[in-house]
């Protein structure tokens, strides 16, 4: 199935009451959402929520299970696709695809890491053929994200936040439509955490961004939709403004947390000791970064 142009227009994602039950086990229960194109968006949600499984239902990695209520689950408007004409459409990065190329392909240069993204695979296999047009597309690509420097780096001698920003130009290489990103910052220092979303922020111009994470500090000023999700459940979605109050952070995480948003968008948060006093977690990102639409 080819996606004409129109499809680019509609909806992203579109779920109805999506449910996914593994060996009997209910996982989701009843997802309904919908996210646009530039609707930069964070899943939110406690460790054991749900997120990961809500991420493969969105990639295509897994299905949901459907009733006669009108569920359904909508990826690029399509109820029925090819999960390769899907994929292509996607960027899709995950700690276990840096852990895949760390153990299957830590040899290969940054720029042959990127160009496996032509083919989506781990490594390049026998018949796939690298082109002069294939390799100025991603020297271009490496010299619009600033990383030209790890042309000839090995994946395996990249700091934690080098692998990162060329898993990103992995992911774009393809051009797809949106990119989607899995506790992204897992692993990283400070100042490599600053470089990334900087980099992100720059990547969110001309494509749809999709973090999925229980860290409140990534919901940075270019993201303006929120979905929390607690125990394979919607808890709530919306607007960045709307959805990231006191009481929503403090019920999804059943602790008392106060939220405060900085002037360019971005979180920070206090939390409720035993003894009553406060500590402050101050988004290190604060003051640095461009301000974004609520």
């Amino acid at each position: 199935m080819q996606y004409e142009e129109k499809h680019l227009t509609n909806n992203i994602f579109e779920l109805s009451k999506a449910s996914i039950i593994l060996s009997d086990k209910p996982i989701l229960h009843e997802i309904s959402l919908t996210i646009a194109h530039g609707q930069h968006t964070a899943i939110i949600g406690p460790n054991g929520s749900g997120k990961t499984t809500l991420m493969k239902l969105l990639t295509g990695d897994t299905h949901a299970v459907y009733k006669d209520d009108g569920s359904f689950v909508k990826l690029f408007g399509q109820t029925r696709y090819s999960i390769w004409d899907i994929k292509r459409l996607m960027g899709i990065i995950t700690n276990d695809l840096d852990e895949k190329h760390k153990s299957q392909a830590s040899h290969m240069s940054g720029i042959e890491i990127i160009l496996t993204g032509i083919f989506d695979t781990i490594g390049f296999l026998p018949q796939e053929k690298i082109t002069l047009k294939l390799i100025d597309k991603a020297e271009s690509l490496m010299n619009k994200l600033g990383i030209q420097s790890l042309r000839d780096h090995a994946f395996r001698d990249m700091s934690s936040g080098e692998t990162r920003k060329c898993l990103i130009a992995r992911a774009l290489i393809s051009e797809p439509v949106v990119l989607m990103l899995d506790e992204p910052t897992t692993g990283l220092d400070i100042a490599a955490q600053l470089r990334f979303f900087e980099l992100m922020e720059r990547v969110s111009v001309d494509h749809t961004i999709i973090i999925i994470t229980h860290h409140i500090e990534e919901v940075l000023s270019f993201i303006n939709n929120i979905v929390m999700i607690n125990d394979g459940r919607i808890f709530t979605q919306g607007p960045k403004k709307v959805v990231l109050t006191n009481q929503n952070v403090s019920e999804l995480f059943s602790i008392p947390l106060e939220v405060f948003m900085e002037s360019n968008g971005t979180y920070h948060f206090l939390m409720d000791s035993k003894g009553g006093s406060q500590t402050r977690f101050k988004n290190p990102f604060a003051g640095i970064l461009r301000g974004g639409a609520p």
